[in-house]
């Protein structure tokens, strides 16, 4: 079974100017990220140049993507470990936006235990059979 743990921080913001606006949710799927796209640029005006998107973990890029989702072709962390996630977007002019708020995950990839000690009781009389 895998399950996540999500806490969402605050955001971060960059010293420079930017002209995409920040992405402004992100969450995370078993496989993968997904968030909502920016609209705007920073100045209120329709953003219609926006080129892509650079995904981060642990402040290292692990990809640069058009779609507004990443899927990893394998967990990217083991059990119990953290990883912290965030996106920037970026425009045609190469502009980038503030990164998004950080997505920090903690894998549980352990399931319980076996069940055991499985009994059963007849009130009447039935034939059973028990596959190994």
């Amino acid at each position: 079974m895998i399950r996540f743990l999500l806490i969402t921080l605050a955001a971060v913001t960059l010293a420079t100017t930017v002209s995409a606006q920040e992405v402004e949710e992100i969450t995370s799927k078993a496989s993968g990220l997904e968030w909502t796209p920016p609209r705007l640029n920073t100045d209120g005006s329709v953003l219609d140049d926006l080129a892509g998107y650079k995904v981060y973990m642990n402040d290292s890029m692990i990809a640069d993507t058009t779609s507004a989702s990443y899927e990893w072709p394998q967990l990217p962390v083991l059990d119990g470990e953290t990883a912290e996630f965030y996106v920037v977007a970026y425009d045609d002019a190469g502009n980038e936006s503030a990164p998004s708020r950080k997505l920090t995950v903690v894998a549980d990839l352990v399931g319980p235990d076996t069940p055991t000690g499985i009994t059963i009781t007849i009130n009447q009389s039935v034939s059973i059979t028990l596959q190994e």
